[in-house]
């Protein structure tokens, strides 16, 4: 299955590339954040229950990590890897966050992800592509307004 979203930022490709370049793994609090979010929407409908952990919690850990940057002839490649409990809605991405430029002053923030169906039926899936839509928006967001908050809010 796959999963694709963008976002723009009214910042130039030349101030919001450097960001991801000497080190991306500030992505995985974002990542982390909105995958999260994802679980929390999508609480109520479960695929099956998540195991309980010695303390009688469910489990319900959320993880990312960034790999290393590729850069293209227009762009750079961050790729990602956004892991949430077994037995949730939230599945698994295998994503790629690239950076590229729009034009003089705008940069857009796409991210492209693929994930492997978990659930027994159609209306599984649904739920799934749902939340996964969901990690995409939320994590984009939360990166657009991290990089304008960094700029000063401009």
């Amino acid at each position: 299955m796959f999963v694709r979203d963008f976002i723009h930022v009214a910042q130039p490709f030349e101030s919001v590339a450097p960001r991801f370049v000497a080190d991306a793994s500030w992505l995985n609090g974002l990542a982390e954040d909105a995958a999260a979010n994802a679980r929390q929407l999508t609480g109520s409908v479960r695929l099956v229950a998540p195991p309980r952990g010695a303390d009688g919690r469910r489990a319900g850990t959320v993880q990312c990590e960034t790999g290393p940057v590729r850069v293209r002839r227009d762009s750079l490649v961050v790729p990602l890897h956004i892991a949430g409990s077994d037995g949730e809605a939230l599945p698994t991405l295998e994503a790629d966050l690239e950076v590229s430029p729009v034009g003089p002053g705008l940069s857009q923030l796409t991210l492209s992800a693929t994930y492997r169906r978990t659930g027994p039926s159609a209306a599984d899936d649904a739920i799934v592509q749902r939340a996964a839509e969901v990690v995409a928006r939320t994590f984009l967001q939360a990166l657009a307004g991290r990089i304008d908050e960094d700029d000063g809010g401009s």
